[in-house]
């Protein structure tokens, strides 16, 4: 099966994700603080719909770089280098820098309950031990980094690009497609129906994993694989988009919501003039530090200024953040690969944009 080559000369993804992760930072700096000044926020924001638009953006670069990759090695490879350092640096500098501000003593805090936190969040296991002893206990909540849940739903969506682009390959990539998004759809109902019947949000919380936010994965793939469809409609999708997911927010058909968010999403990203602000790519950065921000700003009285200045200082402060982890990390482990690297002689799909973890 041909992968039908996709050109894109220039685009917005980097700008996107910058803003999808400033949302994100926002709105769990409002939701740590709990103040009532940022109540409006939720009506115009949410980080959970950014979340997704995340994940679809993942879908259609994660399966561009699988397409691109010489063989599942290089993949694997390229998406680990990307990712995993900046992680691996968040977790362990919290584990460190964080004994400065615990109220435990040296011999409480490096304990084994240091080494949990450390060998757990290090394996994407960031629910199992959220806190570090002594840190951040009077706040709304003691989790050190909040954020870092979807990226063991990214782990895993890389782990199955593999062997979904085998399966459309040998079974038909539409049906294939198609089969897996609304299994993923069907999957999340029975959660919430579960959640609502039971009154358990365990439910909740296990429609909100992996195989609930396949149908945002799958849809953005579904783009990236039908793009020259997508160019030539795009006029006509749009609109068509912009009405199903408004209606899917007031109507039960939000089987259409991810597909109809897929749209919209990408169309900002690759028909939009493109705009460049930084040399950098500093969405990821800001997605993986700026919790931890955030609760050192209000352990130490962020609000006492007022909460508008410490939400400016917040974000500010996520930035600064992300620039030094792009500076000292990052940008160290994102090296060019050659064609006989990492993609095919004749690759199948030719992207000028870098591909991204996805948050």
């Amino acid at each position: 099966m041909t992968v039908v080559p996709v050109q894109i000369k220039s685009n917005n993804f980097d700008l996107l994700r910058l803003g999808l992760a400033l949302v994100v930072c926002v709105m769990h700096a409002a939701e740590l603080s709990q103040s009532p000044a940022f109540a409006p926020l939720a009506h115009v924001l949410s980080a959970a719909v950014a979340i997704k638009a995340f994940f679809v953006v993942s879908g259609f670069l994660i399966f561009m770089s699988y397409e691109q990759s010489l063989d599942v090695r290089t993949y694997f490879f390229r998406r680990g280098r990307r990712i995993y350092p900046a992680y691996c640096a968040v977790v362990i500098g919290c584990a460190l820098l964080l004994f400065f501000d615990s109220s435990r003593s040296a011999t409480e805090y490096f304990s084994p309950a240091l080494l949990e936190y450390v060998v757990a969040n290090l394996l994407f296991l960031n629910a199992a031990q959220p806190s570090l002893p002594g840190v951040f206990e009077h706040g709304y909540s003691t989790a050190v980094n909040g954020a870092l849940w979807t990226l063991k739903i990214e782990i895993l969506f890389y782990a199955v690009v593999p062997l979904l682009a085998h399966a459309f390959r040998r079974w038909g990539r539409l049906r294939m497609l198609a089969l897996v998004y609304l299994g993923s759809i069907g999957y999340t109902l029975t959660m919430n129906a579960l959640a609502a019947r039971t009154g358990q949000p365990v439910y909740a919380q296990l429609g909100r994993q992996l195989p609930g936010q396949l149908s945002y994965f799958m849809a953005g793939a579904a783009v990236y694989y039908y793009f020259p469809f997508f160019q030539r409609h795009i006029k006509k999708i749009v609109p068509a988009a912009i009405a199903a997911y408004g209606a899917a927010t007031v109507l039960p058909i939000g089987a259409v919501a991810p597909a109809a968010l897929a749209c919209l999403v990408l169309a900002v990203a690759l028909f939009t003039p493109p705009v460049r602000l930084f040399e950098g790519d500093y969405s990821y950065g800001i997605y993986i530090v700026h919790y931890p921000v955030v609760q050192l700003l209000l352990e130490h009285g962020g609000l006492n200024r007022g909460p508008w200045i410490f939400l400016v200082g917040a974000v500010a402060a996520a930035g600064a953040g992300a620039f030094l982890m792009w500076e000292l990390v990052e940008r160290r482990f994102i090296r060019p690969t050659t064609p006989s690297q990492g993609r095919r002689a004749l690759p199948d799909a030719a992207v000028s944009a870098q591909p991204a973890p996805g948050r």
